[in-house]
Parts: structure tokens; sequence; C-alpha cells
């Protein structure tokens, strides 16, 4: 088969819609696009279709690999080839195609998550060169609130403070929940936040689905129930919370406790671009 691999800068939204779908409906956990869904992937994501690489096969696109890019470091969003063209290791082609321009545009590195079943992604991703860096946990389920603080005011906040939010965490955040990507597109996002005495005790930043992007409490406030009276605010709903570091048992157990399952993990897989 004669292949031809460029970017997706000329390839129409609904056309990569439909090959995301496709490539994906055989996939570990069931992913589904619209072109809404995808154009809020893209605004969150920062991904940039004139950096994306398309594989094409009789001038349609047969496989895709989405990538971000944010102060010097690529993202992939996504990699896909339709079942029909597997085994002929265009993820790797494609691959080939766009880390030499990454690296002409003095991109440092690249990463992404892949995951842990997935098996030959990762032997794939490996011999490129990708090497994993940690392992991340998704949950989800009704939460079971169990201890309430009376003395904290829950107020929904407008602005997303950058510099008082990452002193309360335990570990960085994945690409997709990073603060840079909710501020993308906060407007699909509320902010409650926990204050006790006007101070900031903690926060909760979520979608209206039940997806939580981010929450956090200051660690002179833990084990007070503050966490749980933020996450009461969504009672009855199904919660969806992904990319938790694995290294960070503190949360994982809070999130055990609340009630929400581990149905998933992935590796947050890094290469290196630029030595």
């Amino acid at each position: 088969m004669q292949f031809q691999i460029s970017t997706l800068k000329k390839v129409k939204t609904a056309e990569i819609v439909e090959v995301f779908n496709s490539a994906f409906a055989d996939y570990f956990v069931k992913i589904e696009l619209n072109e809404k869904s995808l154009a809020d992937k893209i605004t969150t994501e920062n991904i940039i279709l004139e950096k994306s690489v398309g594989v094409f096969f009789e001038n349609k696109l047969v496989g895709f690999i989405l990538i971000g890019i944010e102060n010097k470091v690529a993202y992939n969003g996504g990699t896909g080839v339709l079942l029909d063209f597997r085994g002929q290791s265009l993820s790797k082609r494609m691959y080939d195609f766009i880390l030499p321009k990454l690296k002409a545009e003095n991109t440092y590195s690249h990463q992404l998550e892949v995951i842990t079943e997935n098996l030959p992604a990762i032997k794939t991703y490996e011999k490129i060169g990708f090497q994993k860096m940690r392992t991340l946990a998704c949950f989800k389920g009704k939460i079971n609130v169990s201890k309430l603080n009376d003395n904290v005011v829950i107020k929904n906040l407008n602005e997303i403070d950058e510099t008082l939010f990452p002193q309360f965490w335990n570990s960085q955040p994945s690409w997709q929940n990073s603060l840079s990507a909710i501020k993308r597109t906060q407007n699909l996002h509320k902010i409650l936040g926990a204050f006790h005495q006007n101070n900031l005790a903690g926060y909760l930043i979520y979608t209206g689905t039940g997806r939580i992007k981010q929450f956090a409490v200051q660690k002179d406030f833990r084990r007070l129930g503050i966490a749980q009276t933020l996450f009461h605010q969504l009672n009855n709903q199904e919660i969806l919370i992904t990319n938790i570091d694995k290294d960070d048992p503190e949360t994982v157990s809070f999130l055990n406790n609340l009630g929400l399952n581990l149905f998933l993990e992935q590796f947050e897989m890094k290469l290196q671009v630029i030595d």
C-alpha cells in the first residue's frame, strides 16, 4: 500500500471526527466525539492541526496523531489508525514525519498518556524513544460523603488563582487537567472554593457533566472534611476523575474512601526531543 503523510492543516473537522470514532471503536474504554466535543478538545489541549499529522490512503485519512503544544512542550492528544490499516507501523511512520519538525521548532519534549493494558501501543512508543514517567489512576462512580465541615463556606469562584492553587497540590496535574488547559475553556468549567475565616482552604474544578479536573486542600486544613464538603456539592451525580498520580497515596485513598472506583490506569510517557 502507498501512503501519504502530511499535517492535518487542510483536513475538515468532520473527517477527523469520523476517523477518530472509527479508530477508537474497539478501544479499552468508550470514546466518541462529535464536531463540538472535538473542537472543545482541540481548544482545551491546545491542539494545533498544522502541527498534527495524518496518514492518507487514496487521499482519505486513515490515521492521525493530534499534537498540542505549549511552552515548547508537545502533547499527544490522541493516536488512532483505522482497523484495516493496522500492523503497518503507521504510528511510527507518522512520528518519523513529525518529530524532525518539532525538533526544528525547538520543542524540548513530547508527552502522552497510554492505557497500561495497551501493550502494542506501549511497545511502539518505547521503540520511538518514549519512557514511562509515572502511573496515573482514573476513578468514577457516585460519591459517599461521610464528614462535612460546617465551619467552611462554599462559594463559586470566577477566576483561577495560578499562584495560590499550585501551593495546595501534592503532584503536577496531567496536560488536559492543567490550569492552562482549564483556562482555555473556562466557560465549560465551574470552580468552587471552600473558605475558612475568609481564607481559601480548598477548591474544586469540574464540568457540568461531573468530570472533576482538579481539587486540592491547603495542607494545614486537611482531614477536616473540607474536600468532602466540596464534593458534597456534587452529591447524587456520577463523577469521573482522571489521571491522579498513583504516587500520591493521600489522594488515591481519599477517592477510594469517597466511594469512587478505580477503573483505569495510564502511563504518562515522555520523549526528549532536544537533549
